[in-house]
């Protein structure tokens, strides 16, 4: 039996039910634990054990994930949030003394997938095509086309602002200015083994999106996103998943934006074969020398669902699932 703490479970509702399906197909068993703050998160409906915890911010979070790994044995623990994202990578020996493998950049990265400011440094020292970037007014090029103002840290496109050629605008503090890519937005799903090796791959393009989270994609094979995603992942000693945005340009793939957590469209790659639910249950071990990628033309187009109940639900178990 494989113990899996998911935190932030959210609405991964296909995730956990991948992530099942893989343990039954490789001939185990995987029990589900997920975390949210909301008691009415989705996913909570249908993980083995849900649990709400206190918010990410709240002093004594990290220490209850602690306790949660040891009490239920958890094996794997994997964010699900990009704050989360950054507090188990900054907490990772922390929560591997429990025996657990976490789903982490290492504490030395833990800004460069938080921050966008950082993640351009980190982009531009190790050579990969990244927009021009700014913090402040009197650094902006001279020639810049449209860009963007976007916060530093954040998620799901909130708070972007876009500043057409001509205009100029104030930077607020917590934002910077980034010039706007052009092409197909692609999406990187990445799973990394215990020693930090990428083990499979799955590349997605943005069809359309809603609330800034992808509702119809595709999946797309491309050596050069392949080859650029591979060197930003192994220069960030990650285990588990990583996601990377570019941009696939005429000229190239330039890259906006990196994450230390598994996508929210990941389940599209997982249907085509890149195999992170596998890797996840296997505890990030290999199954082959082989680095396993996602088939191309693989589509996917999300919709909503509901769960009902009675009353404010607080702690699920497993009694009450199927």
């Amino acid at each position: 039996m494989t113990t899996v703490l998911f935190t932030s479970v959210g609405r991964r509702v296909t995730l956990v039910r991948q992530v099942r399906e893989a343990a039954a197909r490789l001939g185990g068993a995987v029990a589900i634990i997920g975390t949210d703050v909301d008691p009415l998160a989705p996913a909570l409906q249908v993980v083995d054990i849900g649990l709400r915890v206190p918010r990410y911010s709240e002093p004594g979070y990290v220490e209850r994930l602690k306790e949660l790994c040891v009490s239920h044995g958890v094996d794997v623990a994997v964010p699900l949030s990009d704050p989360d994202a950054r507090l188990l990578a900054l907490n990772r020996g922390l929560l591997e003394d429990t025996g657990a493998v976490v789903s982490a950049v290492s504490p030395e990265s833990a800004e460069i997938v938080d921050d966008k400011w950082e993640t351009f440094l980190f982009l531009s020292r190790i050579g990969i095509r990244t927009p021009t970037t700014w913090l402040d007014e009197d650094h902006r090029p001279e020639d810049v086309g449209t860009y963007l103002l976007k916060p530093r840290r954040g998620s799901a496109g909130k708070g972007i602002q876009v500043v057409r050629p001509g205009a100029s605008a104030f930077i607020p503090e917590g934002y910077l200015a980034q010039e706007l890519a052009d092409g197909p937005e692609i999406t990187v799903d990445l799973a990394c083994d215990q020693d930090g090796q990428v083990i499979g791959v799955g590349m997605r393009e943005r069809l359309e999106v809603r609330a800034g989270e992808v509702s119809k994609s595709r999946t797309i094979v491309n050596a050069e996103v392949e080859e650029a995603a591979v060197l930003i992942a192994s220069n960030l000693n990650a285990v588990g998943f990583l996601t990377a945005q570019c941009f696939a340009t005429n000229d190239g793939p330039v890259f906006i934006e990196v994450n230390g957590r598994i996508g929210g469209g990941a389940p599209l790659s997982i249907q085509a074969g890149y195999a992170g639910d596998e890797a996840l249950c296997r505890l990030f071990r290999p199954a082959t020398s082989a680095r396993e990628l996602a088939a191309v033309d693989h589509f996917m187009t999300r919709y909503d669902d509901q769960f009902f109940s009675t009353g404010m639900p607080t702690t699920f178990s497993n009694e009450r699932r199927g």
